[in-house]
């Protein structure tokens, strides 16, 4: 399994939902990825930008948590490129995504804390 290439924004501020605005994640190859290692928030639409065979599964899991379909929230198909899914599916732990083939690209909107900030603080 190839590391999943990640990019989460915005992540310095909390986006309004009712307005339309959320954090977006991009993913690029196979592998897992922890979008909010935990907390809760609302999985939004899911693209699908290359066809590939595979699929992309969301799981509702803290990070290190075990991920299988007793906590999957949302199994996407990957062998054409579009929409997904367009519907909101809250989670309530943390968001995990797992993607299956390594030439996948994968963009989904998403509310919560995302994992990775590109501020830095110093000591």
């Amino acid at each position: 399994m190839a590391l999943t290439t990640e990019a989460y924004g915005p992540t310095d501020r909390n986006v309004n939902r009712n307005v339309g605005e959320w954090q977006t994640g991009h993913l690029v190859g196979d592998g897992t990825s922890v979008a909010v290692g935990a907390g809760d928030g609302v999985l939004g639409p899911v693209h699908n930008n290359v066809a590939v065979a595979g699929s992309v599964s969301f799981h509702d899991a803290i990070s290190g948590a075990s991920l299988d379909a007793t906590n999957r929230i949302l199994l996407c198909d990957t062998a054409a490129i579009g929409t997904k899914s367009a519907e909101s599916f809250p989670f309530r732990r943390g968001l995990q995504v797992v993607t299956t083939a390594g030439t996948n690209e994968v963009t989904f909107d998403f509310t919560g804390r995302a994992t990775l900030n590109p501020r830095t603080f110093g000591a």
